[in-house]
């Protein structure tokens, strides 16, 4: 499998490790998307500002963001069932140099403490 480029604008390859799979993100994953940026402890774990938009309006900047991605992979982290329980982002990539900044969130708090968020980062890098 080719190795996806760390300054392409969209994940384009599904990366499957022991608990997880990354695929690329799509718009159904507007739904728990929105529900986790609109929770309080997630939106304080993650140093995010909670949201305060309808979820039309996050639904159509969320359109918007698939269309017109700004730089980096944003993958989709769902369980080997295909559940989507969080996001993995890489950022501030340098191609050049083989580095870039990694966010995470597991939303889904069922799947907190059992190594799911763990697998991702393996599997990405």
């Amino acid at each position: 499998m080719r190795e996806p480029s760390l300054t392409g604008n969209v994940a384009s390859t599904t990366l499957v490790g022991k608990k997880v799979k990354l695929r690329p993100k799509r718009l159904q994953d507007a739904v728990t998307d929105y529900g986790w940026r609109t929770d309080t402890e997630l939106c304080h774990l993650d140093a995010a500002p909670l949201m305060k938009n309808s979820f039309e309006e996050f639904l159509s900047d969320y359109t918007e963001q698939l269309r017109h991605p700004v730089p980096g992979l944003r993958f989709a982290i769902e369980t080997q069932d295909g559940k989507h329980i969080g996001n993995l982002s890489l950022f501030n990539c340098d191609d050049g140099k083989k580095k870039a900044e990694l966010g995470i969130m597991i939303g889904d708090k069922a799947y907190w403490d059992q190594g799911y968020g763990k697998d991702a980062v393996t599997t990405v890098i």
